[in-house]
């Protein structure tokens, strides 16, 4: 890890630790449909972004989603995707992020943040985070509990990047089978 990305690190945990309140979230989320979503992918190269996306675009069809990736692999995804790319060179050190970025995230109000990357990856957690989506969810990794209030732990005995991410989209399913329930049980 750079010495630039360790003290981001440490500016965020300060920043937690003295300045930060999470809201709480209560699950199951509301009942409505959430409307926008940001799924950032994962920087690995070991995966099909193409079949990624088109899988997060029939889980959630209702929804209107914008995804971000690495800039390496902007030449993998079509251009008709809603996507943005960003560099891990752009990575601001005492600031937010860049002017721009920080107003699309804000103009879209966020319901739910998605981080791919089964490694933290400073540019996608910021992001997430930038978001003030109420639900931030991820791998569990160290440092995540940082930028994501919801993380899920796999096993990770050698498993494959497809795998790993069949995975986690499993225990994604509850929380949109939850929400999509009309009428609590009595």
């Amino acid at each position: 890890m750079s010495l630039k990305q360790q003290l981001i690190l440490k500016r965020e945990r300060w920043s937690v630790r003295f300045a930060k309140r999470w809201q709480a979230i209560q699950l199951p989320i509301a009942k409505k449909t959430l409307t926008q979503i940001l799924i950032c992918l994962p920087e690995e190269n070991s995966y099909s972004p193409i079949d990624l996306i088109a899988d997060y675009q029939n889980l959630f069809a209702d929804s209107r989603l914008l995804f971000c990736a690495a800039h390496h692999l902007a030449e993998r995804i079509s251009s008709s995707t809603n996507c943005f790319y960003y560099k891990l060179e752009e990575l601001p050190l005492w600031r937010k992020l860049t002017i721009p970025l920080t107003e699309l995230l804000a103009a879209r109000q966020f319901e739910m943040a998605v981080d791919l990357n089964t490694t933290l990856s400073l540019p996608a957690a910021l992001i997430c985070m930038t978001t003030k989506a109420p639900l931030r969810i991820s791998f569990a990794k160290p440092d995540a509990d940082l930028f994501y209030n919801v993380q899920v732990q796999i096993q990770d005995k050698g498993q494959s990047m497809q795998n790993k991410l069949a995975t986690f989209r499993k225990h994604l399913q509850p929380l949109i089978n939850c929400r999509k329930q009309s009428e609590p049980i009595l």
